[in-house]
């Protein structure tokens, strides 16, 4: 008991002021992730109750694609290939080797768009 609490605590021995990193980093990509959610979730919404079969049709798809894939495949997707397309952009413009996406970034992206195609059907 006495070694799991060392552990778990914060002096020299433990891993306490990582885990409230983590926790803190945690907090960061949700905020982010809700707020780009609500946007991408806004406009889908919008899109399935206007006029426009092409909107509907196009709203449809975004919530069924993002609501029917895991989402573990999704951030992957978006984070490794995401940095495959921006690696493939840079060689456009002379720059070599790879290039990787910032992993907030693309975290905060992959969920955001992950929870806008649920957020869409609540709006």
């Amino acid at each position: 008991m006495q070694e799991t609490i060392e552990i778990l605590g914060f002096g020299p021995t433990g891993w306490g002021k990582l885990l409230v990193t983590g926790a803190l980093m945690t907090l960061a990509v949700t905020l982010v992730a809700l707020a780009i959610g609500a946007v991408f979730g806004s406009l889908v919404a919008w899109g399935k109750l206007s006029k426009s079969p092409v909107a509907q049709i196009a709203g449809d798809t975004y919530t069924t694609i993002f609501r029917g894939v895991p989402e573990l495949l999704i951030i992957y997707l978006i984070y490794f290939g995401g940095s495959r397309g921006v690696s493939a952009i840079g060689a456009l413009f002379g720059a070599e080797g790879f290039i990787g996406l910032p992993s907030f970034m693309a975290g905060a992206f992959a969920v955001g768009v992950i929870s806008g195609s649920y957020q869409a059907e609540v709006f």
